[in-house]
Order: C-alpha cells, then structure tokens, then sequence
C-alpha cells in the first residue's frame, strides 16, 4: 500500500474555460485490513491544482459559499493527514494543508453517531479557529490559536475517554515507510 497514488488529471468542464484540474492522493505510509467493514490506517498526502472544483460542489448546496466562490478558489493546494477507517466512522488526525494565502491544521471524526472536527485556518494573514461538533459550531478571531490549542487538549481528553471519537481506537499499524 506504501507509495500507491491517486491520480486525477486532465479534468475540465463543459464549458472548457479554465485549464484542466488534477489532483493526486498518495499514501505515504499505512495499512489496509481486508475486512467488513474495511479498516484503513495511513498517512496521506494531497495535491490539488486548486479548490475550484470543491467549492462549487459546496456552492450548490450551501448559499453562502456563492457569494465567497471566488475567494475561496486557492490555488496550489497540498497537505497531509493521518486517516483511520474503521467500523465506527472515520478520522482525520495532524490535517496540515497549505495553498495560496492558506494554512489549515487541524483534524475531523465522523460516523453514524457522530462528528467532530476542529481547525485552526490562516486564510489571507487572518487567523480563524473552527470547532464543529455534532451540528453545533463555534468559532473565534480572537486569539485563534491560543483557543484552537486549548480545544485540542480538551479534544484529545474526550478522544482518549471515548477511544478516538467513536473509533475502536487505533488500528494496528504495521510502519512502513516508502523509499
């Protein structure tokens, strides 16, 4: 599984105005448990030509991201995560994604009885903390970090309580790393 890649490439639109999207997803280090439900533990890493295609998906269901669709569109996008899936949902732990004007750190659960996810963004020199937790959010532009890193010690405290937000906790992992 180490070194496997994702590819998109050469992706355009009907109307053909803008230059092909592609994005690529490669595993970096991980394992996969052929099992049911199946069961992944990887660290991952992502390039993206820029979010426009993920921010017009949002657009159309959520009408506030029209409005900001241009500034929103960032460009040289690339990132890491570590991600488990497993029987009870999915996380994504030490999310740290940079791109044009862009910072995000951070990490999100989600499965069938819950969601939690909390970032620290710096977008344009700004700095903004968000916390999403089972439909409610809260955020701050004051003193983001010093609030994002309060809500992660108080994350990871429920995390440990709970064994990974809802997660059986960690998978057994073979390290591997990719030459």
């Amino acid at each position: 599984m180490c070194g496997s890649t994702i590819q998109l490439g050469s992706v355009t639109n009907e109307a053909g105005k803008k230059p092909p999207w592609w994005a690529e997803i490669r595993i970096l280090e991980g394992e996969i448990a052929l099992s049911h439900p199946l069961e992944i533990d990887a660290t991952v890493e992502l390039s993206l030509r820029d979010t426009g295609p993920l921010v017009h998906i949002l657009a159309e269901t959520k009408k506030a991201v029209r409005w900001f669709h241009r500034l929103l569109e960032i460009k040289d996008v690339t990132g890491t995560a570590r991600m488990q899936m497993g029987v009870d949902g999915t996380r994504f732990d030490s999310i740290d994604i940079t791109g044009e004007h862009l910072h995000v750190e951070g990490f999100m659960a989600f499965g069938d009885s819950h969601e939690h996810a909390l970032f620290h963004v710096r977008f344009h020199g700004i700095g903004l903390a968000i916390e999403l937790r089972e439909g409610e959010h809260h955020f701050t532009l004051i003193k983001p970090r010093k609030w994002y890193e309060e809500r992660l010690k108080l994350a990871g405290t429920l995390t440990n309580q709970r064994h990974g937000s809802g997660m059986r906790g960690p998978l057994p992992v073979k390290r591997v790393v990719s030459q």
